[in-house]
């Protein structure tokens, strides 16, 4: 049974049952990034013990060239569909599905051609592209499945996704086929969750592209909405490409793997950044006010951060170069700083981002996004001579602290509240903790122990910190953790 037949929109959802489904929501997604991080770990443990930072390197500029796709090709009219109060109609996802197959098809012929004249690299990244098409198939299921809410089947999806890629990744390349293994799990990832998508959501929709001139609104907000997730791209990309040209594949190789890793605590966002805007459109929608909600998601946010950032990163020191070899060692001097960015900016973005997409504000979301990669790309330009791959950090955290200021500020006009100042007491206990367990890892002997022991020290200190600063946020998040869970059910004993 697809969610158009199972589910009621999230439309007609009451207000408590937007709340249930947003928070099981978190549940559902939280788990699943933890399950595709668990795979993820394991797959790069494996690939980074039979390829090379070379290797890395190759794969991360066909990464870049099928992010820029995916941005591009996307537009934001799912994103458009999943805020407007009315579901859309199977007709408008068969053009919705239309519209993106052309324009993928516009972006990906190109970008073969053009890569195809640049050897073992051009030839990775025209494999990888193709994976664009198939990937946009997936649109239409997605967007019913957001406006539903319904993140199981999504949860479902992206793991299964996540576990063909590195199943044929890691098989093909122990078989010899090296990073081109590597290459053509793309396309396996995307075929699977295409096709589960279709499955379980409205089933498999012909491309049309009759209506296509009623996009018009849904183009409009589109537009200024997918300008983020480019721009994130762009960013994320010229990092990649100035420390390619500045640092050598190498260094981009430590800082694909870098980034890879810090996905890990980053969960901690994830889910809500996914949860977030299909129901922040459906609070407004019920004309409830979102300041005290924002401030309740990013209080939330900063201390679960500050329980998972300092324990992660103090442990890296000594827990990269014992999982994945000695020529790993440097990737860990670049996560202090993104930590602390990440800490900092995601805590305010996953409420106010939110909120001022779903209110029909992401211009100034844009714009914030556009500053940072501004900064990041030319700090990192000009420090990587000096200071390797710390130079990436650095950019990063200065980057992040301007846009942090511009949506505090953004949020603070539309909705009347500042969301930094739920972040300053747990952001004091992270760093302390982070600070003092990275000293201890950093001056003990190398090995699991050490990462162990770092990572438990950072741990016990925010832990302690936030119990003497924070203990009613701390106590309301924890609250809500455990309210998260499914009751246990267990059977009664016949009686006799």
């Amino acid at each position: 049974m697809n969610a158009t037949e199972s589910g009621t929109d999230a439309s007609e959802l009451s207000r408590s049952e937007v709340r249930g489904r947003a928070l099981t929501g978190v549940l559902y997604v939280t788990a699943s990034g933890g399950i595709n991080l668990l795979i993820g770990f394991i797959g790069n443990l494996a690939l980074a013990r039979m390829l090379t930072p070379e290797d890395f390197g190759v794969v991360a500029v066909g990464l870049t060239a099928t992010l820029l796709g995916t941005a591009i090709s996307d537009g934001g009219l799912g994103a458009g569909m999943i805020r407007r109060p009315e579901p859309p109609k199977r007709s408008e996802l068969r053009t919705l599905n239309g519209i993106q197959l052309a324009i993928a098809a516009a972006v990906v012929a190109p970008i073969c051609l053009i890569a195809l004249g640049f050897g073992r690299t051009g030839a990775i990244t025209a494999i990888m592209i193709l994976s664009l098409p198939i990937t946009m198939l997936q649109t239409p299921g997605r967007v019913v499945l957001a406006r539903n809410m319904l993140y199981d089947r999504q949860a479902a999806v992206d793991a299964a996704g996540q576990m063909s890629f590195y199943l044929f990744a890691v098989t093909t390349v122990a078989l010899g086929a090296d990073v081109w293994g590597l290459a053509t799990a793309t396309l396996v990832r995307a075929t699977t969750s295409t096709v589960l998508i279709a499955l379980l959501s409205v089933g498999f929709l012909a491309p049309s592209l009759r209506g296509w001139r009623g996009f018009g609104p849904l183009v409009s907000f589109g537009l200024r909405f997918q300008a983020t997730p480019l721009l994130y791209v762009l960013r994320e990309q010229g990092v990649n490409l100035v420390t390619a040209v500045a640092g050598g594949l190498g260094v981009l190789g430590l800082w694909t793997l870098a980034s890879r890793l810090i996905q890990v605590p980053i969960l901690a966002f994830t889910s809500l950044y996914t949860v977030g805007f299909p129901a922040m459109s459906r609070i407004l929608a019920g004309g409830e006010d979102p300041g005290p909600i924002i401030l309740r998601v990013v209080r939330r946010a900063a201390i679960v951060a500050a329980l998972v950032f300092p324990a992660f990163i103090a442990a890296s020191p000594a827990l990269i170069p014992a999982l994945f070899g000695a020529q790993w060692s440097d990737a860990a001097n670049v996560l202090p700083f993104v930590g602390v960015s990440t800490v900092i900016l995601g805590s305010i973005s996953v409420g106010a981002l939110s909120y001022l997409n779903a209110a029909g504000r992401p211009g100034i979301v844009a714009v914030a996004t556009a500053t940072f990669g501004v900064i990041w790309v030319a700090l990192t330009a000009l420090l990587l001579p000096s200071l390797g791959i710390e130079a990436i950090g650095v950019g990063n955290l200065c980057g992040a602290l301007v846009e942090a200021v511009i949506i505090d500020r953004a949020t603070r006009r539309a909705a009347g509240v500042a969301p930094y100042r739920p972040l300053l007491r747990p952001l004091t206990v992270a760093l302390f903790a982070g600070t003092t367990a990275w000293i201890a890892c950093v001056a003990g002997p190398p090995g699991f122990a050490m990462a162990l022991g770092a990572g438990a020290l950072g741990f016990f200190l925010s832990a302690a910190g936030l119990v003497v600063a924070c203990r009613n946020d701390l106590r309301d998040t924890l609250q809500l953790a455990t309210g998260m869970l499914p009751p246990l059910s267990l059977p009664r004993r016949r009686r006799t």
